[in-house]
């Protein structure tokens, strides 16, 4: 009867669908993952020859649907068939299948991060500069050295916002004789000046023709707002590279055994957000602030003081650490959302 033609029917479309997804899609497949060079050297010709007699017809639709987009008043242009969404899907499903390791795949994603950073978000903040002065005596001058113990130093005249140059710590010993204090201003070497919101990749190449690996970031009143160095950008991209002759610092992330995570008020907004999983933090694509520190002031909404707290998305910030009025610390934990509403009010 008809019910039995209606069941006979969807049998054979189903077989047929079972068939074709096998022989047609998966098989394929799987000789082609196994044999990717046999296959490929195998392929390659029929396909170049149906390219070549299919192309006319892939321009006709082509330049048909350009017609028909804009007639219909669309004239977006068209967008690169590989985005680095695809590439990073793809690093993820390679580092699952064995071909590429961790560390490669973290250090593509990060060279991806640092074409996008600002020299900003990595930094020495201006009260983090050590400089040398001109106009103090060369004995202060080799205590902020020997306290300090880096390689290279901005050079001033009587204040950071009046930069001189840089000089190397290494030519200031190879003038040093006994009894005389070496001419500091004649081995200082012409600063590399930079805005504060040019990009690390634009930093990189000009780092290439500087005379010397340290910049000097100025912001648009014309006050120096930090320096970076060639090393800074490197552990952008490879992590930390502390040396022997560079005082290990501190990490700016620290897990604690209860799960909870000690920040520096220095960590780079984008890296706060990719700890916690957000998508976006609070004001972040308006450019209110760049820092884990910056974040939370602007949460509170005023200059916190040790203790203070709030809570966000399952997570409480309180300011664990502050260094006269900069944030120096914070600690964040997750919180049961009910606990929420409480801790904000209990802030407020």
């Amino acid at each position: 009867g008809e019910y039995h033609e209606a069941l006979a029917f969807m049998l054979v479309v189903l077989i047929i669908t079972y068939f074709t997804l096998v022989i047609g899609e998966l098989v394929p497949k799987r000789i082609g993952l196994a044999y990717p060079e046999r296959i490929a050297s195998l392929a390659a010709r029929p396909i170049q020859i149906a390219s070549r007699i299919a192309s006319p017809f892939n321009r006709l639709s082509s330049i048909s649907t350009d017609a028909v987009l804009w007639i219909m008043g669309s004239h977006a242009p068209r967008e690169s068939s590989v985005t680095e969404e695809d590439i990073t899907i793809l690093l993820e499903e390679g580092t699952q299948a064995g071909v590429f390791n961790e560390a490669e795949q973290e250090l593509v994603q990060s060279v991806f991060r640092f074409g996008d950073r600002e020299v900003i978000t990595l930094m020495a903040p201006r009260p983090d500069v050590v400089y040398l002065d001109l106009e103090d005596s060369f004995e202060e001058n080799n205590a902020k050295i020997r306290a300090t113990g880096h390689t290279r130093y901005p050079v001033c005249r009587g204040g950071l916002d009046s930069i001189f140059g840089v000089i190397s710590v290494r030519d200031l010993w190879t003038q040093m004789t006994p009894g005389l204090e070496p001419d500091m201003e004649s081995i200082v070497q012409e600063a590399l000046v930079i805005p504060e919101h040019i990009t690390a990749l634009r930093l990189l190449d000009l780092f290439r023709t500087a005379t010397t690996p340290l910049a000097v970031i100025m912001d648009e009143y014309g006050s120096v707002a930090g320096i970076i160095t060639l090393h800074d950008l490197l552990e952008a991209i490879v992590g930390d590279l502390s040396t022997v002759d560079q005082p290990d610092e501190e990490p700016a992330i620290v897990q604690r055994d209860d799960g909870s995570w000690f920040v520096d008020g220095m960590l780079p907004a984008e890296e706060l957000r990719d700890l916690l999983g957000f998508e976006d933090l609070p004001g972040e694509n308006e450019g209110f602030y760049r820092t884990a520190a910056g974040f939370v002031m602007a949460e509170l909404g005023r200059i916190p003081i040790a203790g203070d707290h709030f809570t966000l998305n399952g997570f409480r910030f309180e300011v664990a650490d502050m260094d006269k009025r900069r944030i120096d610390k914070i600690l964040i934990n997750r919180v049961h959302p009910q606990q929420q509403h409480i801790n904000n009010t209990e802030n407020f």
